[in-house]
């Protein structure tokens, strides 16, 4: 607060978060990507393989991770996008039955 970085009214909650630099915030993110922390199962959905109650869910995402893995992840050169997501929309769908374009 005394540098002005911090407003008065969030010192309170904030004063523990610490401040990132965009660089290293996006790194950490980056890193958690490669090692499939976070999950993509869509274009527009992923989900944190920690903190999930629902045990069938996070077994979900374990094998969503082996796919991954399998078709070369993280390795760009060796990803294998196109049949990795196809495979994971597979098991989607046979999970959630339905319109799996929704997910993808």
């Amino acid at each position: 607060m005394d540098e002005d970085i911090i407003p008065a009214d969030q010192v309170e909650w904030r004063a523990e978060s610490g401040i990132w630099a965009i660089k290293d915030f996006l790194g950490m993110l980056k890193s958690h990507f490669k090692k499939l922390n976070f999950v993509p199962i869509g274009p527009r959905r992923v989900l944190g393989i920690w903190g999930s109650q629902d045990s069938e869910w996070t077994e979900f995402l374990v094998a969503a991770q082996e796919i991954y893995r399998k078709h070369g992840w993280p390795d760009a050169a060796q990803y294998q996008k196109e049949d990795c997501l196809a495979e994971i929309g597979s098991m989607l769908d046979a999970r959630i039955p339905g319109d799996v374009n929704l997910w993808f």
